[in-house]
Order: structure tokens, then sequence, then C-alpha cells
């Protein structure tokens, strides 16, 4: 450790020197990386986004029960009572059809006053259920099973296309991962190549007064680290901007999906990219070294 604090004046000014030497080719270099670990952030915080939708829905996810007009006291207490037998069923309560008229124009904001072209009220009463998740299939059947159940609203077909959706924004974060991996590797390993040839007279009189490899290759390493710890670490600030804006400019557009705090993922994103540019900085580096060393 005392050997890198008594070079750290040296090791600073060689990786200012192999910086500027290449000046195009490593700004350029932090600019690719930069993009490439944003769209690492965005495909990354989109899977999480909507793994928690998921789960924020399926938790608050509720069953509609209409039930046949007309029903006499007894017929409807009957139906309530074979509801709250089923296996699965948490609770249920009743929605008159005015309170499903209100619950729409809440949803409908400004655009309620369609509702205004009806000289009667088009909802009707109906059951809603909180049930457990899990059996929500076999809830459905029964109730589709039940006497006097006219028709039975599970949302199924949206809570299967969100699965989809994460399925396919999963196979997309493979793919992005391993072609920001491939990419950073290439661009950092190729930037360390240009710093020893641009160099290579300054490391062969090293080499002649005696300086030990890792004495010559650290500052190499170092800067490969530095480009890419560096860009992620930028991308992480554009990320934390865009999605800020993202946030307020989503917020209430979508009615039916739940508000996201979206502050302690986009830091947890923000330190995790950041320590994976640093890892693959190193092992790109070492690599463009290895290969350097193989060709003299």
């Amino acid at each position: 450790m005392s050997k890198f604090i008594k070079n750290g004046g040296y090791f600073f000014r060689e990786i200012k020197t192999i910086f500027m030497l290449n000046k195009t080719s490593s700004i350029l270099s932090l600019v690719s990386l930069t993009m490439i670990f944003f769209i690492l952030m965005l495909t990354v915080s989109g899977w999480w986004m909507s793994n928690t939708w998921m789960g924020l829905i399926s938790d608050e996810a509720e069953i509609s029960v209409y039930y046949v007009s007309g029903l006499n006291p007894y017929a409807f207490d009957e139906l309530q009572e074979d509801i709250e037998k089923i296996d699965g069923v948490n609770g249920l309560s009743h929605i008159e059809a005015s309170e499903a008229y209100d619950d729409m124009e809440k949803i409908l904001g400004g655009d309620a006053k369609v509702l205004e072209s009806f000289t009667e009220n088009p909802f009707d009463p109906y059951f809603e259920l909180s049930f457990d998740f899990e059996n929500r299939l076999n809830i459905v059947k029964e109730l589709n099973e039940t006497k006097n159940v006219s028709f039975v609203r599970d949302n199924q077909d949206v809570l299967d296309q969100l699965e989809n959706i994460i399925d396919f924004i999963e196979i997309i974060g493979i793919v992005v991962g391993l072609s920001v991996s491939i990419s950073t590797f290439i661009i950092t390993s190729h930037i360390i190549r240009e710093g020893i040839h641009s160099n290579r007279e300054h490391i062969r009189t090293l080499r002649l007064l005696g300086a030990p490899t890792w004495f010559i290759n650290f500052p190499f390493v170092t800067e490969g680290i530095l480009i890419t710890g560096f860009s992620a670490f930028v991308s992480g600030l554009i990320f934390t901007i865009f999605s800020g804006r993202l946030s307020n400019a989503f917020e209430g557009t979508v009615q039916f999906l739940p508000a996201l705090d979206m502050s302690s993922m986009t830091l947890v994103l923000w330190v995790s990219v950041t320590a994976l540019a640093l890892l693959l900085g190193m092992i790109s580096s070492a690599f463009g070294l290895k290969l350097v060393s193989k060709k003299k």
C-alpha cells in the first residue's frame, strides 16, 4: 500500500498522459459507454416497474360478480352466503348502481361528461370480492357455477398480458445485459491497447530501468476502471433526471396503475450499475493488457 501512495503522483500523471494521447478516442468511448449504461438502466427499471406493478395489482385485485336483476331478498341473501362460502374469498361488499356510477365518474375525470348522455344509470349493482390471488382460477370457476350469477369480471386478461410483458422485458434485459458486458469489454480493452501502443517507447524505457510489470500496467488498468466507472456515474445522473421527469409526467395518466416511488430504485440501480461498470473496467483492462503482451 505504501508503494501505491508513494507513487500516487506518478500514476496520476501517467493516467492523464495516456488519456490525452488518445483524447478523441477516449472521449468517444466515454460517450458510448454512458449511453450503453443508460440503456441498461432503462431496461432494468422497466423490468422492476413491471414486477412491482404486477405485485401491487395482485395484492389489490378484486373480482366483480354481477347477478340476475330483480332478485327477491331471500334469493339475494342466499347468493351472498353462497359466495362467502367459496374457499379463497376473504370478503365481499355490495356496490349499488349509484356507487358504480360515481366510481366511473372518478375514473373518467374530465371525460365523465359522456355519462350525461345516458337518460338512465347504465351501471348494474354487483358484489366486489377480495380474495387469495393464488386461488383466483378456482374462485372464478365456482362463481360461474353459482346460482343467480350472471357475469364474473376478474381482469384475468389484463394480468395475463402484464405477465407476458414482464417475461418479454426479462428476455430483453438478458440480451441488453450481455450486450452491455460485451460492448464494455470491447471498448475498454481497445482503449487500453491504444494506450499501450501510444506509450510503447515509454514502456520500453521503464522495462530497461527495471520497473516491475505491475508498476507499468497499473495506470492502464486504472484508466479503464475510471472510464467505465465515470461513464456509469454520468449515466446514473442522466437516468435520475430522466426518471424523475418521466414519473411526474406519468403520474395519474393511467388510473388503474398505482403510483410507484422510484427514488429508492433509482439509487440502488445507480450504485449497482456503477459497481458493475468498475468490475467490467478492471476485467476488460486486464484482458486488453494480456492481448498486447501475447503479441510481444
